[in-house]
């Protein structure tokens, strides 16, 4: 479930630029989500297949 959800919030910071992602955030919204993003996939990658569900929960709250 975090994996599809980051694979979301990846295809909507690479979406069109008249999406409405892209319309009604701003760059530096958009550059913060990027860095939390990156470091997320990058603690999956690592720690994903051994983690509790509350690891993963709050993962993907530090997302949101």
């Amino acid at each position: 479930m975090l994996e599809g959800y980051l694979y979301r919030l990846r295809d909507y910071l690479d979406g069109e630029q008249t999406s409405p992602f892209k319309l009604y955030s701003k760059p530096e919204e958009r550059k913060s989500l990027e860095r939390k993003l990156e470091e997320v996939f990058a603690w999956l990658s690592e720690y994903g297949e051994d983690a509790e569900t509350g690891e993963l929960w709050v993962q993907r709250e530090a997302l949101e």
